[in-house]
């Protein structure tokens, strides 16, 4: 049931106006570029699935224009994002994401990091947290049904913040986590373990997932190949969980995989694709 499910909603995407325009968007030679996917699910269903497409150095705004349907907030805060060419605990680009829910509802949007001192951005509203500890934060505004969401983000590295946030979603094993993301809306609270150098105690609850979980992972890691011990999120005082999966070309000796030259260009999507015409489904 869930593969079928995951199936036809890679289908309606790949159909959709919002793939073809992100697709189109050129990417700059001299700087990374990496797409991925992600799941939302609760204990019994599956809520969404989630393309992410991310450019590691601004493309031209003409571009983001066709895809978003409001750029003001994107133009705001572009200014203050620094390029990289690699991705790290620090920079992870900027992200463009489609989103298809159960009834084939779409949503757009983007996400990225800025530093943290800048003026305007509002201060974590969960609990007082180390701010020494805060290593930077993300703007991010999602588009559906010609209305806008805006989810505001904080990235911890320390133990002192890891252990508030173990407490507070009732994740003990957030300790272990590299990397907290926390996000902050008017509609909800999210926190995401990042696990970007395989961190064996992280990886190994990775494994411990629900009925659901397994079933979508035996379709995108066990069937499809995919790796799937970069994160994994949990929505607060909810049963919602997220998960997030690469297909990376290389695996490093010493699990730093983003730092191989080989993953600087990665298209998780292009593989998928591929998958699904290997049985026979044409787009």
């Amino acid at each position: 049931m869930v593969e079928k499910q995951i199936i036809e909603l890679f289908e309606e995407v790949f159909r959709s106006s919002e793939f073809s325009i992100l697709s189109d968007i050129p990417v700059d030679p001299e700087f990374p570029y990496q797409n991925y996917i992600g799941v939302n699910f609760d204990k019994d269903k599956l809520l969404n699935l989630k393309l992410y497409f991310s450019f590691f150095t601004p493309p031209d705004i003409q571009y983001v224009k066709k895809f978003i349907p409001e750029s003001g907030n994107y133009e705001k805060f572009i200014a203050y994002y620094t390029s990289v060419k690699e991705r790290s605990m620090e920079n992870n680009g900027i992200t463009f994401s489609i989103k298809i829910n159960s009834h084939k509802e779409i949503t757009t949007g983007f996400h990225f990091r800025i530093k943290k001192d800048i003026e305007g951005f509002p201060d974590i509203k969960a609990f007082k947290c180390f701010s020494g500890d805060l290593l930077n934060v993300g703007i991010c505004e999602e588009f559906k049904s010609g209305k806008s969401h805006v989810k505001y983000y904080y990235y911890f590295t320390g133990l002192y913040n890891k252990e508030k946030f173990a407490v507070r979603f009732s994740k003990p094993h957030l300790v272990a986590a590299d990397l907290i993301e926390y996000t902050e809306s008017e509609s909800f609270n999210k926190v995401i373990g990042c696990n970007l150098s395989d961190n064996i105690f992280y990886s190994k609850f990775l494994k411990i997932h629900s009925r659901i979980a397994e079933d979508i992972d035996d379709l995108l890691v066990n069937q499809w190949g995919l790796n799937d011990h970069i994160a994994h999120g949990f929505y607060e005082n909810s049963d919602i969980e997220a998960k997030y999966y690469f297909r990376l070309n290389q695996l490093s000796d010493d699990h730093n995989h983003f730092s191989l030259q080989e993953n600087k260009r990665l298209d998780t999507i292009k593989f998928i694709r591929e998958k699904l015409r290997q049985g026979n489904i044409v787009f």
